[in-house]
């Protein structure tokens, strides 16, 4: 392992108090960077010399909750711990992932591949602190987000897609708004060089419509995108 971060669940199963493994001693840590240093014949998923995330949850993709959607239950991450060595007295050390260790052994539905020019310290962070926010807010909390990737164009104009309200609007450099659209799921909007708009759904259907110079549908892929209003000003 090259580097691993710390979580509160480290802190609790270090004093032996809930999650796995609860037996000390123990080694804990859950989500780390490493360099692969030797996969077994069935491993496909990454290879010798690979630099990997090891998250606190493992993803098979066969096993129920996988193929459900909900990867963060995988049937692997319930396995029992295990004992990887002895101290001088005989105890066994009990583990899960153990990523505190220089060196550990693990399922391959453990490793992802990385492709990153982030340091590792940074980079555990998605093994579990990063993915346990967004999760909270936005699975949890259902957090919105007001506005989505906003574009400067070359005018001098601003078009803002405005999440929370499904509106996509164009404004003049005096904030007044020069076209607005409404429609009936969240929205992405890109300016293209011909000067119209696309508007693609960032729900699962995908569905795209392409906007004229005043904010008039011209073209449309699936009902998810249809227009509910739109009027220029």
């Amino acid at each position: 392992m090259t580097a691993s971060a710390y979580c509160y669940t480290d802190c609790l199963n270090q004093r032996g108090m809930r999650g796995l493994p609860r037996t000390l001693p123990t080694i804990v840590g859950h989500a780390a960077v490493g360099i692969v240093e030797h996969a077994g014949p069935a491993i496909t998923r990454v290879r010798e010399g690979n630099r990997v995330l090891v998250p606190g949850t493992p993803e098979c993709e066969v096993c129920f909750w996988c193929r459900k959607g909900r990867p963060d239950q995988c049937e692997h991450l319930l396995a029992p711990a295990r004992p990887v060595a002895h101290r001088a007295d005989g105890t066994p050390v009990i583990t899960g992932i153990g990523t505190y260790a220089e060196l550990i052994t693990i399922r391959g539905t453990w490793a992802f591949p990385l492709d990153s020019a982030l340091p590792d310290t940074t980079l555990t962070l998605l093994g579990c602190g990063i993915t346990t926010g967004v999760g909270a807010a936005f699975n949890v909390g259902q957090v919105q987000i007001l506005f989505g990737s906003i574009d400067v164009l070359p005018n001098g104009h601003v078009l803002v897609p405005e999440n929370l309200n499904n509106r996509v609007a164009e404004y003049n450099p005096e904030g007044r708004v020069v076209w607005e659209a409404t429609f009936e799921a969240p929205v992405a909007a890109t300016r293209l060089p011909t000067g119209h708009t696309l508007v693609t759904s960032m729900n699962p259907q995908r569905g795209a419509v392409e906007l004229d110079r005043a904010g008039k549908e011209c073209w449309q892929y699936r009902a998810d995108t249809r227009v509910t209003r739109a009027f220029r000003r």
